[in-house]
């Protein structure tokens, strides 16, 4: 029997690599927070009022929008100014970055297991509405469809993320361009990983 050409396993060993890499697509840090290894933002584990490993103890709270904008200040104030779960960057992340978590092989929360115990309902974001800037956009961990919010009262579910190096999923002015939205990868995420160096566009 022949061995296989160089270019064969070089290939193979290539596909087990890239394989690997999508499986860890999110990497569980050891106090109570989540790295997505596609974005570079941390996330809380759990929604805002869960605690826990499993995020089971306590309840998700609900707030309107400006108390939503007012949960970071209150986590990074926390602990003598250490912060909530070891950050004092937390913010409301923008319609974009919580897109970015939207796994469409799932449902009921649209989200990986690696965040637990996902209300199954809409969660705010910091992104205003242009057209009635007292309004914000909400995404919904249904199913994952962003979708403007009739009322800045509304009540609903707050995930809060820490800043990250690369300023590439803000959507308010300054923007920056996106990679393509492209199908439904195998995994369930919806874009590729950034690229390291995202190029601004002016304000609309």
């Amino acid at each position: 029997m022949k061995n296989p050409p160089p270019r064969f396993i070089g290939w193979l060993l290539f596909a087990l690599m890239w394989a690997g890499s999508v499986q860890a697509g999110y990497t569980i840090n050891g106090d109570g927070t989540v790295t997505d290894n596609v974005t570079d933002l941390t996330w809380d584990r759990c929604a805002w009022g869960q605690s826990g490993a499993d995020c089971l103890t306590g309840s998700a709270s609900t707030h309107t929008w400006s108390q939503a904008l007012g949960v970071a200040v209150t986590a990074n104030s926390q602990n003598g100014g250490v912060g909530y779960k070891n950050h004092n960057d937390w913010r409301l992340p923008s319609r974009t970055e919580l897109v970015s978590l939207v796994n469409y092989a799932a449902s009921n929360p649209a989200i990986d297991a690696t965040f637990p115990a996902t209300p199954t309902s809409w969660f705010w974001s910091s992104t205003i509405l242009e057209v009635v800037p007292a309004y914000a956009w909400l995404v919904a961990s249904m199913m994952g469809s962003p979708s403007p919010t009739s009322s800045p009262t509304t009540t609903t579910f707050v995930s809060c993320v820490a800043d990250s190096l690369l300023p590439l999923l803000t959507d308010s002015p300054p923007r920056y361009h996106l990679p393509p939205k492209q199908p439904p990868a195998p995994w369930g995420r919806s874009w590729p990983p950034p690229p390291p160096s995202p190029r601004r566009i002016s304000p609309a």
